[in-house]
């Protein structure tokens, strides 16, 4: 998404300071995108239509959600504030207070 967001040029070590990662993280990361067809063999162009749909069908496998017991603490996921406006939801997931650094 980074790559995205840049549109023009960017270089790997600008993305790995920006993330807080090692580049080497970030040229393995590229790698496997281009091998998958979500990112062209030169690894500078993000193909929109794959990422779309690893977006719609595999991020699930990839972040499971495992809801757990009702409790107090700070929105997340679709009920966050900035989202809470395009979902239609019955239930508000919250990051509990227990796990949150700053017990919020």
């Amino acid at each position: 998404m980074n790559i995205i967001e840049k549109q023009k040029g960017w270089l790997s070590r600008e993305i790995a300071e920006e993330l807080k990662i090692s580049p080497s993280e970030i040229s393995e990361s590229l790698n496997r995108s281009s091998i998958s067809g979500s990112l062209s063999p030169d690894k500078k162009k993000v193909i929109k239509s794959a990422f779309l749909s690893f977006l719609q069908y595999g991020l699930r496998y990839v972040f499971p959600v495992e809801p757990g017991p009702v409790e107090c603490g700070m929105p997340t996921g679709h009920s966050a504030d900035i989202l809470k406006d395009y979902f239609i939801s019955e239930e508000t997931y919250v990051w509990p207070r227990n796990l949150h650094p700053k017990g919020i």
